[in-house]
Formats: structure tokens, C-alpha cells, sequence
């Protein structure tokens, strides 16, 4: 597989998504190691970024660009959306780097790699490259959002407006995306269709889901030295699914890993699988973007799958177009539902078997299986419950990043918005069970 690799040390990483982006000063200025590996196929380049703090696993390169001397690319992990550029010269590659949080600036700094050993074609940019990379902490400054972008939560005709269905949205698991940041459009859209929004703050019991009717879990993890690990203990896997069985409704949004292999254990509990990779497909990929990692998923084409939830209570609420961003894929039980089924071309790319036997030694390449038959979306009824697993969490966000780039229910053309409400409508009963 042709592709680039950026690599970056675990310092560097954790440093920045745990001091940076909590700072409100300038912070300590910070160093790390780099290389970069260019593959070109055709005339087009194939990249994903690699970070031995989410324990190896690749998380997806976007708008990699490179013009005679100029390159740009990004790179979101967990909650920092980071932004290099610069120029490339023979066999040195230098330029600036910012971070950003919840739309604001964190982390300005630069990078330095040189090519090592000797290219034949030394005007191409393929090789692999090392250096150094250096990041300060500054004072976050708001991104203002141009107004034609700003999300539109209002719902012209709530679903609830007497009775409001009680909603349990969990920030108690190391919740990465939480109904006050990057999900606040999901919480600010359901409140306006009429459910009522509490957060949670304690570990899952059957006392504390005791009134809830339907639970919500985006991007839980463990600890930030082992974001794999599980943040739940046997207990609350326990309590959660009693509740669902006893007629309780659970939404579980996951990513790719480290967050997929997180939530695996609760997932499990409802006989969901989660890949611990992330998955691309290299023919339904959003094309305007250039990102395999940005799935199409098209009634037309088959791969919106015939369910209450993409059916929704009138043709108004058809689902007909989805796009996901870089997510992993999901294997839902024989009664369970593909509601946005990947097609025959997509590919799970799974962490590599073995380590590196020695710090001099390329890191392994990962594996590339077949996602054929697996999906992003499954939908289930289990004992007098609902469960909905979704393997993607950005579809139900509305994110600006910087230079305006949009991703989730904000971008035109797509019914990622109304997905969102027709997925709550059948967690609530709303949406009737043919």
C-alpha cells in the first residue's frame, strides 16, 4: 500500500492533548521526533498519520497537499486538530504547525526533517524523512465562524412538546466528545426536538439509570496513558445492559481506536463487534475531500440499509446520503440491523502483529482486511430495549476546523443532520419496530 506515515513521539502527543489544550497561558515549549514517510501512487499521494501514544494505531492523514515546493497537511487526534505547513527543498523539509481545540487555537510551533540517504529523483518528494518537531502553548483566542457555517439546531416541528423523553448523555468515562463541547450541536439539536438532557457525572448503576429512557455514550476511554483499555468495569457493563433488556435505549458512538477498543467490552455485552483499526475504502470515498477515510454511503448504490431509522415518519425524513469521517467498522448480531453497510471495496487497516524488536527498527507495516459484510450503523432490539452502535462519531457533530474546513451535520448535501433525530426517534419508541 502506498501511503505516508508521520510519526510522532508519545511525549509530544500527550503533552500537548493533556497541557495544551487545557492551558489558558502560554505553556512550556515542547519537543518531539518526526519522520515522515512519502509514498506517491500516481499522481496522487495516500497518507495516514501514526502516533505511538495511541499505542501505534495509524489515525488517518487529511489534506495532504503537495505544489512544486509547498506541502500541507492535518492531522485530528482526540480533541487537537493540527495544521502543518511548508517547504520542501531537495532534502530538507521545514514549516510552522498550529493545534487547535474546541475551535480555538492552542499550540503554535515548527518542524525540521531531512531526507535520509540519497533519492535518484531528487525533485520528487518520496523518502523517508526525520527531525524534530517543536510545539508552545499560547492563550486559546475563539474561532469566529463565518455565519453562512454556524449550525442550525432549531427543529421547526419538535417531536416531544409536553412530554420530554429523558435523555442521559454519559461524561463520566473519559469522554473525549461531551454534550458541552464537540457534541453540543447533537445536544443542542435533540433539546430543541423536545428530549430532556442530563449529563452524567458517576459510574453506571442500576440506581443512577433508574428514570432514564435513553443513554448516550460518545467516545469513552480509559486513562490517557491507555486510552485502549476499558473505562468500564464489569459492573456497569452489567448494570447498562439490564437496563436496556428492562426496556432502557443506548446509543454507543465509537471511533476508530484507541476509542473502538475501549468501548468493546460494553459492546460486546449486546454481541457488537468493533475493529481496533479504522476502516477507508478506496472507491466510496467522499471525492470533493480526497480523503479514503470519508465514506459515501448512498441509498441509491444499497449501502443505506431499509430500517425505521433511515425510512423516518414521512419521505421528508428519508435518509438518502450519509458521509462518515474517518471511523472503524462494526459486526452487529444476526438480529441486529446494517443501517450504513460498507461496501465490498472497504478496507480495515488493523494495527501490525509484532512490535519493533529494536528502536532502530521501521516500524511494521499495519494489515489491510477486507470490511466487506461489516457496517458503520447498527440498530438492534434487545430484550424490551433498543441499541444503536455507531462506528463513527463525527457524523453527529458540527465541527469548523480551521480555514473553514467543515465536517458532520454542517456539511451541504447530506442527511447527516436528520439521521441524528431519526436515530433518537427510534431509541425513543417514536419510530415504531415493523
Amino acid at each position: 500500500m502506498n501511503r505516508g506515515l508521520i510519526q510522532a513521539n508519545g511525549l509530544f502527543v500527550s503533552l500537548l492533548l493533556l497541557t495544551l489544550g487545557s492551558c489558558t497561558a502560554a505553556a512550556a515549549q515542547l519537543s518531539g521526533g518526526m519522520q515522515v514517510t512519502l509514498h506517491r501512487e500516481g499522481t496522487q499521494w495516500q497518507a495516514e498519520v501514526n502516533l505511538s501514544a495511541l499505542q501505534g494505531l495509524p489515525t488517518p492523514l487529511r489534506d495532504l497537499k503537495l505544489r512544486d515546493s509547498e506541502i500541507t497537511f492535518a492531522a485530528t487526534v482526540l480533541e487537537a486538530d493540527l495544521r502543518f505547513a511548508g517547504k520542501i527543498s531537495i532534502d530538507r523539509m521545514s514549516g510552522s504547525v498550529e493545534g487547535f481545540q474546541g475551535g480555538m487555537k492552542v499550540a503554535t510551533g515548527s518542524w525540521t526533517l531531512t531526507r535520509q540517504g540519497s533519492n535518484p529523483k531528487a525533485g520528487e518528494s518520496a523518502g523517508i524523512w526525520t527531525g524534530t518537531l517543536t510545539l508552545e502553548g499560547v492563550a486559546p483566542q475563539p474561532k469566529q465562524p463565518a455565519g453562512s457555517l454556524e449550525f442550525n439546531a432549531q427543529v421547526a416541528q419538535p417531536a416531544y412538546l409536553k412530554q420530554h423523553t429523558k435523555v442521559f448523555f454519559d461524561e463520566a468515562h473519559n469522554n473525549t466528545d461531551t454534550s458541552a463541547g464537540r457534541y453540543k450541536p447533537f445536544a443542542d439539536l435533540i433539546t430543541s426536538d423536545g428530549y430532556g438532557l442530563t449529563p452524567n457525572r458517576e459510574k453506571f448503576s442500576k440506581t443512577g439509570l433508574k428514570g432514564f429512557e435513553v443513554l448516550v455514550i460518545v467516545n469513552a476511554s480509559g486513562p490517557a496513558a491507555h486510552r485502549e483499555s476499558s473505562p468500564f468495569t464489569p459492573e456497569e457493563c452489567e448494570a447498562v445492559r439490564d437496563w436496556v433488556s428492562g426496556g432502557g435505549a443506548l446509543l454507543l458512538i465509537t471511533d476508530q481506536a484507541p476509542f473502538s477498543t475501549a468501548a468493546a467490552e460494553l459492546s460486546k455485552a449486546f454481541g457488537v463487534g468493533l475493529t481496533s483499526g479504522f476502516t477507508i475504502d478506496r472507491v466510496k470515498y467522499n471525492k470533493e475531500a480526497e480523503d479514503q477515510t470519508e465514506l459515501v454511503f448512498t441509498r441509491d448504490e444499497g449501502l443505506i440499509g431499509d430500517h425505521p431509522i433511515t425510512r423516518g415518519r414521512n419521505a421528508a425524513e428519508q435518509i438518502n446520503r450519509i458521509i462518515t469521517f474517518t471511523g472503524t467498522s462494526i459486526k452487529g448480531p444476526p438480529n441486529g440491523v446494517s443501517f450504513l453497510k460498507l461496501a465490498d471495496t472497504a478496507i480495515d487497516v488493523l494495527p501490525p502483529d509484532r512490535k519493533p524488536s529494536s528502536a532502530e527498527e521501521a516500524p511494521p507495516d499495519h494489515r489491510e482486511v477486507s470490511a466487506a459484510g461489516r457496517a458503520q450503523a447498527v440498530a438492534l432490539e434487545f430484550g424490551k430495549g433498543r441499541v444503536v452502535v455507531l462506528g463513527e462519531a463525527a457524523m453527529l457533530t458540527a465541527q469548523v476546523a480551521s480555514r473553514g474546513f467543515r465536517f458532520g451535520m454542517n456539511v451541504p448535501g447530506i442527511d447527516n443532520r436528520q439521521l441524528a433525530l431519526n436515530i433518537m426517534h427510534w431509541l425513543s419508541g417514536l419510530l415504531k419496530v415493523e
